[in-house]
């Protein structure tokens, strides 16, 4: 049998290997197609195994489509975010909501996907702003509560939670002092149609706690623990950890 630790070297899916500890080298050997007390080289069991892993992972992918399932019709897009938008009536009362369904659409714009119903929606077409926080773990309770209750039905919604909120320096909407990382912004067009209401803000300005930052000055991920909504289970999550770099893990493909 050729060399184990050589062979684990030149072919790191050699996990085949492992088996040496309890099997005999003939039962390796027959498995991978060697001939039996032949001596081989390297080279011959590592294409070998190369084989054998090439052969699982079609067999892999197979499956995988055998397995397929309809789930009928389900808004299958995971992570969403949890933003909490917030507004000012036109007394100076406000209210802040839970919303899963919003996304940046421009360098400098957010587009919420909330109904018109909503109270917050109504206080952000009477004032023309809004500010839009990134819920994290250590607030989630509240950033449930904000889900749960509704405006409309909770005059005292904001009071209960026991937060406080700072008038935004740019725009006439409140920033709620407990969360990390706030968008302000103004309301630059509502989109109504048939199958769509959409509130777009211009971000005017984004405000973060100094904790949350990495030494370059820019919101480090791994000290926000942003909350993420699963649309699957309403379950919530905190992103993990970091596992590549954007415009860097693509480019050996680009030199194919």
């Amino acid at each position: 049998m050729a060399d184990v630790c050589r062979v684990r070297q030149a072919c790191p899916k050699a996990k085949v290997l492992d088996e040496l500890a309890v099997r005999g080298s003939n039962q390796i050997e027959r498995r991978m197609g060697l001939g039996v007390n032949v001596r081989h080289t390297e080279n011959d069991v590592v294409e070998w195994i190369n084989r054998i892993f090439n052969q699982q992972r079609k067999t892999n992918k197979r499956k995988l489509k055998m397995t397929k399932k309809d789930l009928s019709v389900v808004p299958a897009v995971y992570p969403m975010p949890v933003l909490i938008v917030a507004a000012y009536d036109k007394d100076g009362k406000m209210n802040a909501m839970n919303a899963a369904w919003g996304m940046i659409c421009d360098m400098d714009k957010i587009a919420l996907f909330i109904s018109e119903g909503h109270k917050t929606t109504k206080h952000i077409l009477e004032t023309k702003a809004f500010t839009v926080a990134i819920a994290d773990m250590a607030h989630m309770d509240v950033a449930d509560f904000f889900g749960i209750a509704a405006g409309n039905k909770t005059p005292d919604k904001f009071e209960r939670t026991g937060y406080t909120a700072t008038k935004s320096q740019r725009v006439n909407a409140p920033v709620i002092d407990e969360f990390p990382v706030t968008m302000e912004c103004e309301l630059a067009e509502v989109v109504s149609t048939e199958t769509m209401y959409c509130i777009v803000g211009k971000i005017a300005n984004v405000v973060a706690d100094e904790a949350m930052l990495s030494d370059n000055g820019k919101v480090d991920p791994a000290k926000l623990n942003a909350l993420i909504f699963d649309q699957f289970q309403s379950g919530y999550y905190v992103t993990g950890e970091k596992v590549g770099q954007a415009w860097n893990a693509g480019k050996p493909l680009m030199q194919k």
